[in-house]
């Protein structure tokens, strides 16, 4: 059987369970100039975006090519494999990219504080409660669940729900993102809709 060799240094992107709310966050920030501000989340944020870009271009798509010529059955396992071993890099991931996402809008004016606390009330919307109602049969996987993806011709489970940081990964097609990004996806609801959806659930 094929084996490769997984290069990424899972030390290199710890999974930090315990962070800085959003709003202690901007209250740091509100030490520096504005200008400042924007530039470091910014920076921050075109960091951990190429990251992710390069763990999924350069080491997930590979792997997941490399199955293919496996077995059925030895398919299943080196994809169960994968998935749990990318998990805690592409949460960290995730995560951070739409906190500072969010962070963006409010630093340059673009949204107010009370955008914040709507948004965040949004996103923590159980994504697994969500995928559930939207009928995609979500399946318990150790600390993860895992269901067919409705964005491609999918016969063996791949996309991945973290319920931890309330995000998804489709290690088939490539999409993720947050419980907004996949509700608003697969209702084809405005971003404005899926917020008020989200926050009454």
């Amino acid at each position: 059987m094929e084996k490769w060799k997984i290069d990424a240094d899972l030390e290199d992107y710890k999974d930090f369970l315990k962070k800085p709310s959003l709003t202690d966050i901007i209250e740091i920030l509100n030490d520096f100039p504005q200008n400042y501000r924007l530039e470091i989340v910014n920076r921050n944020f075109e960091l951990f975006k190429k990251r992710l870009e390069i763990l999924i271009e350069n080491y997930i798509k590979p792997a997941m090519r490399k199955i293919v010529k496996l077995s059925p059955q030895e398919q299943v396992v080196y994809k169960a494999l994968i998935i749990s071993y990318y998990e805690p890099i592409l949460k960290h991931f995730l995560n951070n990219l739409n906190r500072l996402a969010l962070l963006q809008q409010v630093i340059s004016n673009k949204k107010s504080k009370n955008y914040i606390f709507l948004k965040e009330k949004a996103l923590s919307a159980s994504i697994v409660d969500v995928a559930e109602t939207l009928g995609l049969n979500p399946q318990k996987t150790g600390k993860v669940y895992k269901c067919l993806c409705p964005f491609h011709n999918d016969t063996d489970p791949s996309l991945v729900l973290f319920p931890e940081t309330n995000t998804f990964f489709c290690f088939g097609c490539g999409i993720h993102g947050d419980v907004i990004n996949l509700y608003k996806s697969i209702t084809g609801k405005t971003f404005t809709e899926a917020l008020e959806d989200l926050t009454c659930l």
